[in-house]
């Protein structure tokens, strides 16, 4: 059956079967500013990704959103290449995303959010760094464009500077999450 919807700890299925689950892939498919799957993913507010991004995506070294706490993503937004192999990436990126995670486990936390500054810092120093590019000039449109014109999709340098940027968790970008206190059961 397909998803009907998500649980804090389970998908449930269309027919209201319920699985417990740690981790979601979700396989979307060519979309690349329009992702699908981000109107099915909420941050801590309710918020989905589709209403937060409006069809230009926006993440911290392509890996994390502010808001959304423990959300990691891979080939997120302005990580594609056009001249390069992706698995670089995606192995720079899952190098940062361990890194976080032992730091999460090491300070007993529930999780990790990246800063709303540090990732508006990132995002404005890559779409400078994308001014000039053959990606973004000359008046071609391309699917590498969101619908506002913004190179949402490609990074707009050489793989070895994405790599140095995700080889170490850069927590200062980021704020800890507190674990929630445990629930001591009421004796009857």
């Amino acid at each position: 059956e397909g998803m009907a919807r998500v649980g804090p700890r389970s998908v449930i299925a269309a027919d209201g079967t319920e699985r417990e689950v740690d981790t979601i892939i979700f396989g979307t498919g060519f979309h690349v500013t329009d992702l699908p799957a981000s109107a099915h993913v909420r941050g801590r507010d309710g918020t989905s990704l589709a209403d937060l991004w409006h069809g230009s995506p926006r993440a911290h070294r392509g890996t994390t959103v502010a808001g959304f706490p423990n959300l990691f993503l891979l080939t997120g937004p302005n990580t594609g290449l056009g001249h390069n192999s992706i698995i670089y990436m995606i192995e720079s990126q899952l190098s940062y995303i361990i890194d976080a995670l032992n730091m999460v486990d090491e300070h007993g936390a529930a999780g990790v959010e990246v800063l709303p500054d540090a990732q508006a810092a990132y995002n404005d120093d890559v779409q400078r760094r994308m001014e000039g590019t053959v990606w973004t000039s000359g008046g071609c449109a391309s699917w590498y464009l969101d619908a506002s014109g913004r190179n949402a999709t490609l990074w707009p340098g050489h793989t070895w500077n994405f790599r140095r940027l995700t080889r170490r968790f850069d927590a200062a970008s980021y704020r800890l999450i507190a674990p929630a206190p445990e629930r001591v059961p009421i004796a009857a």
